[in-house]
């Protein structure tokens, strides 16, 4: 096989084993078309005739082929002779086994009985991202549509009554079936959790960070929390075609590094979405895709020990282990890539569960944290994707020196509505000498305050629109993936001039 670089890892062993006349449920992923207009439903409808020309023309005999928009490519049940025809074929670029599992880690849950005083007196979590000082703004995530990738969602909870606007189920071979949200569900309880966090509550009684968001929930895992690939790039398919969504929440990961989910989710920025995930629940030196992808925002959980007021760092991953930190993939080409990138209350955290309430400790419950807080933010504030996390991350705990394990630490809600009210947005361009998209990191030097690789232009998008302190002398270090660093010094006064680097 002339393109046996193409097959996922592990796929040509599985393939080897296969006897006569035997199929494997395999991805094909397509190299992305060229994008002529940048409006998202031209995006969209770029990639399904794409797909569906390709289809078309490769005439693959198939009886249960599922075409991806988004993937772009399709999933299908293919014989070695026909996986052989596609690794030679040059407009294919990955394939990889469809029926991987992700799973959601096994926590232990303990019921929690609310006290009569308001959840965010009672309750430690809300403190660290400064959540109280959006609610004080009266940024409740009013008008937010928020994407929610789990085991399904209790509609009928009292904190969440008439908070899901959207609701589907996908099979294992990725039929997605939306029904009523009225009709939404949870046979095992996580998702309700995670939804409990971004838009559970009331503006009088928050319990999430951005109680009149909503959600559109999409049950990709089964009762016992596990679900495959292809259903979740088929529950991320579904989200991405929703333009009201801004950000999607996915608690849940597959171990290692699964470059099958980076088109996917680059194709989601690409679209103006904004992807969080949960990292590092099973402990360090692990890690989890989607998480571990560059590009996705991916949250560490936080312990808290009210007696010594001291926040102790127990879930993040630290990534020491290469293959996790380095993608296998041509698009990346920086040496690595720091994860997670933030970090939020994870231990005994307080939400919804099918019945009453639950504590959980875990960074499935760090990441609809960081959700809800950009749901809020989201309220005012329409930033795209790269320039929202560029803002959590400067006004994070560790902006300054972000290391391994702990990223840039706890985004600060006070820190970011400070920023904005005198904040300019420049816009960077990354550009090759052969005039293509550049992929680069942004370091901010501010009248001696350093703020450490809070940008970042994503190779797929070229560009970034990165806030900054407006009236004020400022200096810009690029680093891209080889050379050394360019620095560059500008002034913030009147138009802020945009930056080819």
């Amino acid at each position: 096989m002339a393109g046996i670089k193409k097959l996922e890892r592990g796929l040509k062993e599985k393939i080897l084993s296969l006897k006569p006349g035997e199929t494997i449920e395999v991805f094909v992923v397509l190299k992305n078309p060229a994008l002529r207009g940048q409006e998202r439903e031209e995006i969209i409808n770029a990639f399904e005739m794409e797909v569906n020309r390709k289809v078309q023309e490769l005439g693959i005999r198939s009886k249960n082929l599922r075409p991806y928009w988004l993937l772009p490519g399709f999933a299908a049940a293919l014989d070695p002779s026909t996986i052989e025809k596609l690794l030679d074929d040059p407009e294919v670029e990955k394939i990889a086994p469809a029926q991987e599992k992700v799973k959601i880690p096994v926590n232990r849950r303990k019921i929690y009985r609310p006290t009569r005083a308001l959840f965010k007196d009672a309750l430690w979590q809300y403190k660290p991202v400064k959540a109280s000082a959006l609610w004080e703004k009266e940024l409740w995530g009013s008008g937010v549509v928020v994407g929610h990738l789990d085991t399904g969602v209790n509609s009928k909870h009292p904190e969440l009554l008439g908070k899901i606007s959207g609701w589907a189920r996908v099979d294992q071979y990725g039929n997605v079936s939306p029904e009523k949200p009225e009709n939404a569900f949870d046979d095992n309880g996580h998702g309700t959790f995670t939804g409990g966090l971004i838009a559970g509550g009331s503006t009088k009684n928050p319990l999430g960070l951005a109680p009149e968001a909503k959600l559109i929930s999409v049950k990709v895992l089964d009762r016992y929390g596990s679900g495959s690939l292809e259903q979740i790039i088929a529950g991320l398919q579904y989200i991405a075609s929703k333009k009201e969504v801004k950000v999607v929440n996915m608690s849940w990961g597959v171990d290692g590094y699964f470059s099958i989910l980076e088109k996917p989710l680059n194709n989601v920025l690409l679209l103006g979405i904004l992807p969080v995930a949960a990292i590092g629940n099973d402990g360090p030196e692990t890690s989890s895709s989607p998480a571990n992808i560059p590009g996705v925002l991916s949250v560490g959980a936080l312990d808290f020990y009210p007696r010594t007021l001291n926040y102790k760092y127990l879930y993040p991953a630290p990534f020491n282990d290469t293959q996790f930190v380095v993608p296998k993939s041509s698009l990346f080409r920086f040496p690595y890539y720091l994860k997670p990138d933030l970090l939020a209350p994870g231990v005994d955290v307080v939400s919804t569960g099918i019945k009453g309430y639950l504590i959980q400790s875990g960074s499935s419950a760090a990441a609809p944290i960081v959700t809800g807080l950009v749901a809020a933010l989201s309220q005012k504030h329409k930033l795209l994707p790269q320039t929202m996390i560029s803002l959590l991350k400067i006004s994070a705990t560790n902006a300054a020196k972000p290391n391994y394990g702990c990223g840039w630490g706890i985004p600060d809600a006070e820190k970011i509505l400070s920023y904005l009210e005198n904040a300019a947005f420049l816009e960077i361009v990354g550009k090759s000498a052969a005039d293509r998209p550049l992929e680069a990191r942004i370091s901010m030097d501010v009248s001696g305050h350093y703020f450490g690789e809070v940008g970042y232009i994503h190779p797929l998008l070229g560009r970034l629109t990165f806030p900054v302190p407006a009236n004020t002398s400022i200096k810009l270090t690029v680093q891209k993936p080889k050379g050394l660093p360019n620095t560059i010094e500008i002034t913030t006064l009147g138009t802020v001039p945009i930056i080819t680097v």
